[in-house]
Protein backbone atom coordinates (compact mmCIF):
# COMPACT_ATOMS: atom_id res chain seq x y z
CA UNK A 1 0.00 0.00 0.00
CA UNK A 2 1.62 3.41 -1.08
CA UNK A 3 0.09 7.15 -1.08
CA UNK A 4 -2.38 7.39 -3.18
CA UNK A 5 -3.37 4.09 -3.75
CA UNK A 6 -6.97 3.23 -4.06
CA UNK A 7 -9.18 0.92 -1.64
CA UNK A 8 -12.03 -0.31 -1.40
CA UNK A 9 -14.07 -1.05 1.99
CA UNK A 10 -16.63 -2.86 3.57
CA UNK A 11 -17.90 -3.03 6.83
CA UNK A 12 -21.60 -5.31 5.92
CA UNK A 13 -19.48 -8.04 3.93
CA UNK A 14 -19.58 -6.36 0.71
CA UNK A 15 -23.40 -5.53 0.46
CA UNK A 16 -22.09 -1.90 0.12
CA UNK A 17 -18.78 -0.46 -0.35
CA UNK A 18 -16.59 2.69 -0.13
CA UNK A 19 -13.58 3.49 -1.99
CA UNK A 20 -10.63 5.58 -0.44
CA UNK A 21 -7.30 6.51 -1.29
CA UNK A 22 -4.36 5.44 0.99
CA UNK A 23 -2.89 8.63 2.30
CA UNK A 24 -0.36 9.60 5.36
CA UNK A 25 1.77 6.41 4.88
CA UNK A 26 4.94 7.37 6.73
CA UNK A 27 2.54 8.81 9.72
CA UNK A 28 1.31 5.22 9.32
CA UNK A 29 3.99 3.86 9.28
CA UNK A 30 5.85 5.37 12.71
CA UNK A 31 3.00 4.83 14.95
CA UNK A 32 4.04 0.95 13.72
CA UNK A 33 0.42 -0.63 15.02
CA UNK A 34 -0.97 -1.57 11.70
CA UNK A 35 -2.82 1.47 11.04
CA UNK A 36 -4.18 3.16 7.84
CA UNK A 37 -5.11 6.20 6.88
CA UNK A 38 -7.08 6.50 4.46
CA UNK A 39 -9.03 9.53 2.49
CA UNK A 40 -12.74 9.51 1.89
CA UNK A 41 -14.20 11.61 -1.47
CA UNK A 42 -18.06 11.67 -1.63
CA UNK A 43 -19.31 11.01 -5.41
CA UNK A 44 -19.34 13.79 -7.36
CA UNK A 45 -16.87 16.13 -5.43
CA UNK A 46 -14.65 17.09 -7.82
CA UNK A 47 -16.92 17.94 -10.13
CA UNK A 48 -18.72 20.18 -8.41
CA UNK A 49 -16.56 21.36 -4.80
CA UNK A 50 -17.28 24.76 -5.56
CA UNK A 51 -21.14 24.41 -6.48
CA UNK A 52 -24.06 25.86 -3.65
CA UNK A 53 -24.60 23.07 -1.32
CA UNK A 54 -21.34 21.73 -1.82
CA UNK A 55 -20.39 22.28 1.93
CA UNK A 56 -23.50 21.26 3.19
CA UNK A 57 -23.06 17.51 1.68
CA UNK A 58 -19.26 17.45 2.66
CA UNK A 59 -20.35 17.61 6.41
CA UNK A 60 -23.30 15.55 5.79
CA UNK A 61 -20.61 12.95 4.52
CA UNK A 62 -18.44 13.68 7.27
CA UNK A 63 -20.93 12.83 9.70
CA UNK A 64 -21.67 9.75 7.94
CA UNK A 65 -18.48 8.24 7.79
CA UNK A 66 -18.06 9.30 11.79
CA UNK A 67 -20.53 7.16 12.82
CA UNK A 68 -18.88 4.28 11.16
CA UNK A 69 -15.64 5.11 12.75
CA UNK A 70 -15.77 2.45 15.13
CA UNK A 71 -17.26 -0.41 12.49
CA UNK A 72 -14.37 -3.28 11.38
CA UNK A 73 -13.68 -2.69 7.74
CA UNK A 74 -13.11 -5.60 4.99
CA UNK A 75 -10.57 -4.14 2.38
CA UNK A 76 -9.58 -4.80 -1.26
CA UNK A 77 -6.20 -3.06 -3.16
CA UNK A 78 -6.53 -3.57 -6.94
CA UNK A 79 -3.39 -4.73 -8.57
CA UNK A 80 -3.08 -1.77 -10.32
CA UNK A 81 -1.69 1.56 -9.15
CA UNK A 82 -4.96 4.26 -10.19
CA UNK A 83 -2.97 7.51 -9.84
CA UNK A 84 -1.67 7.25 -13.04
CA UNK A 85 -5.38 6.51 -14.19
CA UNK A 86 -7.05 9.76 -12.20
CA UNK A 87 -5.87 12.61 -14.53
CA UNK A 88 -8.05 10.56 -16.95
CA UNK A 89 -10.66 9.61 -15.10
CA UNK A 90 -11.50 13.11 -13.66
CA UNK A 91 -11.31 14.52 -17.13
CA UNK A 92 -14.26 12.04 -18.21
CA UNK A 93 -16.31 13.41 -15.61
CA UNK A 94 -15.41 16.51 -16.46
CA UNK A 95 -16.50 15.65 -19.76
CA UNK A 96 -19.87 14.15 -18.84
CA UNK A 97 -20.77 17.00 -16.68
CA UNK A 98 -20.75 18.63 -20.01
CA UNK A 99 -23.87 19.31 -21.49
CA UNK A 100 -22.34 19.16 -24.96
CA UNK A 101 -21.00 15.41 -25.03
CA UNK A 102 -18.03 13.32 -24.46
CA UNK A 103 -15.50 14.49 -27.65
CA UNK A 104 -15.74 12.08 -30.01
CA UNK A 105 -18.21 10.10 -27.98
CA UNK A 106 -19.65 8.58 -31.34
CA UNK A 107 -16.24 6.80 -31.92
CA UNK A 108 -15.09 6.10 -28.67
CA UNK A 109 -18.67 4.70 -27.06
CA UNK A 110 -20.73 3.44 -29.88
CA UNK A 111 -17.60 2.87 -32.87
CA UNK A 112 -19.59 4.68 -35.07
CA UNK A 113 -17.22 6.50 -38.64
CA UNK A 114 -13.66 5.59 -37.32
CA UNK A 115 -12.72 5.84 -40.86
CA UNK A 116 -14.56 9.11 -41.42
CA UNK A 117 -12.58 12.07 -42.42
CA UNK A 118 -11.50 14.13 -39.16
CA UNK A 119 -13.89 17.62 -38.73
CA UNK A 120 -10.83 19.61 -40.33
CA UNK A 121 -11.12 18.15 -43.22
CA UNK A 122 -14.72 17.20 -43.47
CA UNK A 123 -15.53 21.21 -43.11
CA UNK A 124 -13.43 21.71 -46.27
CA UNK A 125 -9.97 22.19 -46.02
CA UNK A 126 -8.04 19.00 -47.35
CA UNK A 127 -4.93 20.29 -48.28
CA UNK A 128 -2.52 20.97 -44.95
CA UNK A 129 1.09 22.08 -45.12
CA UNK A 130 3.13 19.04 -44.54
CA UNK A 131 6.47 20.59 -44.43
CA UNK A 132 7.06 19.99 -40.52
CA UNK A 133 6.38 16.10 -41.56
CA UNK A 134 9.05 16.13 -44.88
CA UNK A 135 12.14 17.91 -42.58
CA UNK A 136 14.87 17.16 -44.91
CA UNK A 137 13.69 18.83 -48.11
CA UNK A 138 13.97 22.11 -48.63
CA UNK A 139 11.52 24.21 -46.27
CA UNK A 140 11.37 27.55 -48.35
CA UNK A 141 8.30 26.52 -50.37
CA UNK A 142 4.74 25.16 -48.75
CA UNK A 143 4.35 21.60 -49.10
CA UNK A 144 0.49 21.42 -49.50
CA UNK A 145 -1.02 17.92 -49.86
CA UNK A 146 -4.96 16.30 -49.91
CA UNK A 147 -4.24 14.56 -46.80
CA UNK A 148 -7.62 12.16 -47.88
CA UNK A 149 -5.75 11.04 -50.98
CA UNK A 150 -1.85 9.20 -51.87
CA UNK A 151 0.29 12.34 -50.56
CA UNK A 152 0.88 13.77 -53.43
CA UNK A 153 1.69 17.88 -54.13
CA UNK A 154 -1.21 19.50 -54.55
CA UNK A 155 0.67 21.57 -57.25
CA UNK A 156 1.70 17.99 -58.92
CA UNK A 157 5.33 16.67 -58.93
CA UNK A 158 4.78 13.51 -57.45
CA UNK A 159 4.84 11.27 -54.83
CA UNK A 160 6.58 13.19 -51.33
CA UNK A 161 9.97 12.58 -49.98
CA UNK A 162 12.53 13.65 -47.33
CA UNK A 163 11.45 12.46 -44.47
CA UNK A 164 13.10 11.56 -41.27
CA UNK A 165 9.96 9.55 -40.51
CA UNK A 166 10.48 5.67 -41.02
CA UNK A 167 7.95 3.87 -43.43
CA UNK A 168 5.58 2.64 -40.09
CA UNK A 169 5.85 6.16 -38.81
CA UNK A 170 5.00 7.71 -41.91
CA UNK A 171 2.10 5.15 -43.00
CA UNK A 172 1.06 6.04 -39.06
CA UNK A 173 0.88 9.99 -39.33
CA UNK A 174 -1.07 9.76 -42.47
CA UNK A 175 -3.64 7.45 -40.74
CA UNK A 176 -4.15 10.17 -38.36
CA UNK A 177 -4.72 12.80 -40.47
CA UNK A 178 -6.91 11.47 -42.78
CA UNK A 179 -8.94 9.66 -40.44
CA UNK A 180 -10.96 10.63 -37.42
CA UNK A 181 -9.97 8.15 -35.02
CA UNK A 182 -6.30 6.30 -34.98
CA UNK A 183 -4.22 4.22 -32.90
CA UNK A 184 -0.46 4.53 -32.83
CA UNK A 185 0.82 1.61 -31.09
CA UNK A 186 4.36 -0.06 -30.97
CA UNK A 187 6.90 -1.17 -27.91
CA UNK A 188 9.17 1.83 -26.00
CA UNK A 189 11.11 3.63 -28.57
CA UNK A 190 9.48 2.81 -31.93
CA UNK A 191 8.76 6.81 -31.88
CA UNK A 192 4.82 7.14 -30.66
CA UNK A 193 5.55 10.55 -29.40
CA UNK A 194 7.41 11.76 -32.07
CA UNK A 195 4.64 10.79 -34.72
CA UNK A 196 1.97 12.76 -31.72
CA UNK A 197 4.19 15.59 -31.90
CA UNK A 198 4.66 15.92 -36.05
CA UNK A 199 0.56 15.53 -36.36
Amino acid sequence: LINGSLVALSSDGWESCRCAVVAKREAARQRNDGSLFVAFQRDGAGADANSLGAAVEDAAYACELAVASNAVYEMLEPGAYWGAYRPVLAALQAAAADTSGLPLESVLLRAEACDAPPDFVSRGARNFDVRPIFNETPQEEGMLVDVCCPWERASGGGELAGTSLDEFQLRATKALLSHRFGLVQGPPGTGKTFVGLMV
